[in-house]
């Protein structure tokens, strides 16, 4: 073989070998599912994990399409799933996550697309333990008791607006929060509540008649977003695919149709 033939065959080579040259996007995102944006279809309570659906991957879905770009998304944990886009130069799977909220550690790790969606900041409770429910009227009024979250979620908002207890954040999905607040192993679950509310709608958690949940109006809505991995070679052409496409589906108000199949709320703008 002459050193033109090697040369073609050492670039198809590396071609064939490095995935971020595939018009297919692999996403990864948490399988603790994060309903009505992104989640499994139910058949009488029975989850299709063969498949998802939902406000931000259906968004998603569409404006790979229109770019010419397939998507595949993979539901794993949560911790696993932002280590490995992190890491996704050595590892070579997942290039971005979706339903991620800000922060500066995210900002330091990632690039951030523009805002999908947000949601509202509150807390849920049980009335086992608070009856009239917990007097919390702003956000500091929350040292007052034991508060529980997830594991790898973001509490920044929180923490920024006079939070200081520390979070038991040992529990892996809403559900186990939520059992643990009934049984009183937890005074406060801290979330954003569109998502809670539409775990509980579409049957992938169960609220029991003791859970309420209360709004912190003193904290800015949360805005969430698409996560691309600083280490993919293409991440400024992915990050500018989904801007582009986000702002086409406003300009025709496709994006708002496609949120209120699942949320009465659309994105919450």
């Amino acid at each position: 073989m002459n050193k033109y033939g090697m040369s073609v065959l050492l670039l198809l080579s590396a071609l064939v070998g490095f995935p971020a040259m595939s018009q297919v996007v692999n996403i990864c995102n948490d399988n603790a599912e994060w309903p009505p944006y992104t989640f499994h279809p139910r058949d009488n309570g029975k989850a299709d994990k063969s498949s998802l659906v939902g406000a931000s991957y259906d968004t998603l879905k569409v404006i790979f399409q229109q770019a010419g770009m397939k998507m595949e998304m993979k539901m794993i944990p949560w911790k696993r799933c932002l280590d490995e886009v992190q890491n996704y130069a050595k590892k070579g799977q997942f290039e971005l996550f979706m339903d991620g909220s800000s922060n500066d550690e995210r900002m330091s790790k990632y690039i951030r697309t523009e805002a999908f969606y947000q949601t509202n900041q509150g807390y849920l409770y049980s009335t086992k333990k608070f009856p009239s429910g917990p007097e919390v009227k702003k956000v500091s009024d929350l040292n007052k008791y034991k508060v529980c979250g997830i594991a790898g979620y973001n509490y920044e908002t929180y923490m920024k607006n006079g939070l200081t207890a520390e979070i038991d954040t040992r529990a892996k999905s809403p559900k186990n929060v939520l059992q643990k607040l009934s049984a009183g192993r937890c005074d406060i679950f801290l979330s954003a509540i569109e998502p809670i509310l539409g775990g509980n709608l579409v049957g992938q958690i169960t609220f029991t008649p003791d859970i309420k949940y209360a709004v912190l109006n003193e904290l800015p809505k949360t805005k969430f977003y698409a996560w691309v991995s600083k280490g993919s070679p293409r991440s400024a052409q992915l990050v500018e695919t989904i801007n582009n496409g986000l702002n086409k589906l406003k300009a025709d108000g496709e994006l708002d149709k496609i949120f209120k199949k699942y949320t009465a709320t659309g994105t919450g703008f």
